[in-house]
């Protein structure tokens, strides 16, 4: 079967088949596809989840303060701005609709899903401060676990410990779980500041850290707007995972 034509170039006719091929000979297929995906399964949540009423009175209202807000309330004004654009009304009028529909999924999805997810997420949020004894071998370390349990000073250690050219122990600022090492996750997982951890082996060293302080994630509005955009692609990414694709062109 002939492959319909996608486009015309110079009279000469590109065949959908043949514009897949440009793009995978470029390594864009993949992206080519997956904006496709995310667009139909976005397009589905729209149509089977929105009041068709709801989003075309808000619309509405949305296009009068856009146009107010822009100072472009002269219909001359307004004809000059769309077209620098390239666009006229009605493709303006269904762009800010489906930016529209897709502001009104988001809130959606955030009022059912944000709360469990802020949960899932809180533990990686909250923030740590560690200091820590490093020694090359793990007989050091035991030695230096020994010496603890028999009550010696930890910042004391950590000095005698410590090689000249580097810190002696811990930082100065706070970090987040998210992008500690899976060993020092779970080391430090149900250690109360003012304790210690059992010995971790990290980079080809070995380490024994205390947890300074724990700083719980506040739920202001910069990390809630960032929660909401990762729930959001979260979502979406799910949806597009759970589709079955089949491609139809040879």
């Amino acid at each position: 079967m002939t492959s319909p034509t996608f486009l015309t170039i110079d009279d000469e006719p590109i065949s959908l088949a043949q514009a897949i091929h440009y793009l995978q000979a470029t390594g864009r297929f993949q992206e080519f596809l997956l904006d496709i995906l995310c667009q139909h399964a976005l397009a589905k949540e729209v149509r089977s989840h929105l009041d068709p009423s709801l989003s075309k009175e808000a619309l509405e209202q949305r296009l009068v303060d856009f146009r107010t807000q822009n100072n472009l309330i002269s219909p001359n004004d307004f004809q000059i701005w769309l077209s620098n654009r390239g666009i006229d009304y009605e493709t303006f009028r269904q762009q800010s609709l489906w930016n529209l529909s897709l502001e009104l999924l988001r809130e959606q999805i955030n009022q059912e899903q944000f709360f469990d997810f802020f949960q899932q997420r809180k533990l990686f949020l909250d923030q740590v401060i560690l200091s820590w004894i490093a020694v090359d071998t793990k007989d050091a370390i035991l030695e230096v676990s020994q010496k603890l349990e028999s009550g010696l000073d930890f910042d004391r250690l950590a000095d005698a410990y410590a090689s000249p050219d580097e810190d002696a122990y811990g930082v100065e600022e706070p970090f987040s779980r998210e992008g500690m090492p899976e060993a020092l996750k779970d080391a430090i997982a149900s250690v109360e500041p003012g304790h210690v951890t059992q010995p971790v082996y990290l980079d080809d060293r070995w380490y024994i850290f205390r947890v300074e302080a724990l700083i719980t994630a506040e739920l202001n509005d910069e990390l809630k707007d960032q929660l909401e955009t990762e729930l959001f692609e979260h979502w979406l990414n799910n949806k597009v995972e759970a589709m079955t694709v089949k491609l139809e062109v040879n």
